[in-house]
């Protein structure tokens, strides 16, 4: 019956022993852990962040492309018909001031004879009326460059493209 109490001594004088090794253990595991962690994490938000910025230009472009067809962009101040030309620089403002960092590229299209209806493109002259445009679409394009907060990682830049396409409606009556 000694024989219990002196293996439960043994247990006793052992068990710190095992709390210290384990303790360094537990070290090593978190160093081996810790950069992986870290790597996904960095990907992630990296990843959000692009996310982000593709739907800030997504929302610019539409917002573009929607002053392109209808609105203040397609009619001067006394309600006419505007150039191509002007609605371009209108268009491209109203762009830049909602945070779209690169200049828009326009083009003019319109419906081809046939089913389903496809987009051929038209080049209307800068003194083409908008009011002659009416029925055609206009997609407004831009590209611009995602900045990665990790280049070494994930590369430096990543090429960014939206675009978008509406119909042009008749100018708004004047006020």
């Amino acid at each position: 019956m000694n024989r219990p109490k002196i293996q439960e001594a043994q247990r006793a004088q052992q068990a710190p022993q095992r709390r210290k090794r384990s303790r360094g253990q537990a070290l090593v595991e978190f160093a081996v852990v810790l950069p992986v962690f870290l790597l996904i994490l960095s990907g992630v938000l990296d990843f959000g962040f692009l996310l982000y910025s593709r739907m800030t230009a997504i929302n610019a472009i539409k917002e573009v492309a929607q002053c392109a067809s209808t609105g203040p962009c397609t009619v001067d101040g006394a309600g006419n018909p505007t150039t191509w030309t002007l609605m371009k620089g209108q268009a491209t403002n109203i762009g830049t001031a909602d945070g779209l960092t690169v200049a828009p590229v326009f083009s003019c299209l319109q419906p081809s004879s046939g089913s389903p209806i496809t987009w051929s493109s038209c080049f209307p002259p800068g003194s083409t009326s908008m009011g002659s445009l009416t029925g055609d679409a206009v997609m407004a394009t831009a590209t611009y460059q995602y900045q990665t907060f990790f280049p070494l990682l994930f590369g430096a830049k990543i090429n960014v493209t939206v675009s978008n396409q509406m119909v042009i409606f008749p100018p708004p009556p004047p006020n």
